[in-house]
C-alpha cells in the first residue's frame, strides 16, 4: 500500500501571474496516475509567504487520516 502525499509547488514567486494556473494543470494531470497523492496542491513562496497556510492545513489533514 502506498503512503499518502501531498505535491508541493514552491518558488511560486517566481512565476508570473499567468504563468500560476498552466503550472497548477500541469501538475494535476501528473497526479491523475497517482491515487496515493493529496488531491490538493500546495502552492507556495517563503519569500512573499504565499500559500503557507494552505500547507500547514494540509499537512494537518494528512497527519489526520494516519
Amino acid at each position: 500500500m502506498a503512503s499518502p502525499y501531498q505535491l508541493v509547488l514552491t518558488k511560486r514567486d517566481e512565476l508570473k501571474v499567468s504563468e500560476r494556473e498552466p503550472a497548477l494543470e500541469a501538475a494535476r494531470k501528473a497526479l491523475e496516475k497517482r491515487p496515493a497523492a493529496y488531491p490538493e496542491i500546495a502552492f507556495t513562496s517563503a519569500e512573499q509567504g504565499e500559500g503557507l497556510e494552505e500547507l500547514r492545513a494540509g499537512i494537518a489533514r494528512l497527519l489526520a487520516g494516519r
